[in-house]
């Protein structure tokens, strides 16, 4: 709601992120919430259709933020790609993974393979 209240003023967006995986999002909203930093969700239901597929304009959730919170947003998205870079990376089920493949010809990956995230870097 705030969002909307600040665009009314006069403020403009920008859209920040294409997130492609539940967890992701919800993290990332808590991050936004605990630093008051003004948000909206495009399409946040869609992405329960077929999670962790990563396939633009299919099955992501855009979100916008205010131009001028654009800085802290970066540092918090990146502080957030690292830590998981360097504490969910595992060894996943095989077993599960080659099952999937030979049934459906595809594998659907755990969050702990798929970064999930693009960001949209300003052009200065």
């Amino acid at each position: 709601m705030v969002f909307y209240v600040l665009i009314k003023e006069g403020n403009t967006a920008y859209k920040l992120l294409n997130i492609y995986t539940p967890l992701d999002l919800m993290m990332i909203k808590s991050f936004f919430i605990s630093e008051n930093i003004p948000y909206y969700i495009e399409f946040e239901y869609l992405m329960k259709v077929q999670p962790y597929i990563h396939c633009l304009n299919y099955n992501n959730v855009n979100i916008y933020i205010l131009d001028e919170d654009y800085n802290d947003a970066i540092i918090i998205i990146n502080n957030y790609i690292n830590s998981k870079k360097l504490n969910t990376y595992k060894v996943g089920n095989v077993f599960r993974s080659i099952f999937e493949y030979i049934c459906t010809s595809w594998v659907i990956p755990s969050p702990h393979y798929f970064l999930g995230i693009e960001i949209y870097y300003k052009k200065e």
